[in-house]
């Protein structure tokens, strides 16, 4: 006689095999949630500081401009103001034996403020998967030559947040 009774018992390698069906499937739903989910955007007002700006290149910005940044595959956000201050810099003067805050007469430094929409994740913004926040040396493609770009203030709009963005 033959024996029909089967033994169900599980070995290692059947316990695996369902450990990575399940992985695979949890990882799934993760995906297609994180894609279809739509993340509230902020719109915030970010200050960028561009100095050593000469008085010709001055003009050749204006208001409602976009500003592109090379990390970036869009606009990083439009002009929203422009000012301008003398550009001052401090040089150590050989006759005093101190630094002394020099004034350079043909250059500017230029105070951007920009409207960028971002994402606020875990109390910070980002835009795509660079963070904005004071203090970062950026480069952003202007019609002129300046010596440095940083992000010199970041606030929130007063407008709050301007939409979805995927």
């Amino acid at each position: 006689m033959k024996n029909t009774k089967t033994n169900a018992k599980f070995n290692v390698i059947d316990i695996i095999i369902i450990s990575i069906v399940i992985i695979c499937l949890l990882f799934a739903v993760n995906v297609l949630r994180n894609r279809f989910s739509r993340k509230p955007s902020q719109a915030l007002d970010v200050t960028l500081k561009i100095t050593g700006v000469s008085n010709d290149s001055l003009q050749l910005l204006e208001k409602g401009q976009n500003v592109f940044i090379p990390e970036f595959s869009s606009s990083f956000g439009s002009i929203k103001q422009i000012n301008a201050e003398s550009h001052k810099e401090y040089i150590y003067n050989n006759e005093s034996a101190r630094f002394t805050n020099t004034e350079f007469p043909d250059f500017y430094d230029l105070y951007l403020t920009l409207s960028v929409n971002c994402v606020k994740k875990n109390g910070r913004y980002y835009k795509d998967t660079f963070e904005i926040s004071s203090n970062i040396i950026i480069k952003p493609d202007i019609p002129f030559k300046y010596d440095n770009a940083v992000i010199y203030n970041v606030t929130e709009s007063e407008g709050g947040a301007s939409g979805n963005e995927k």
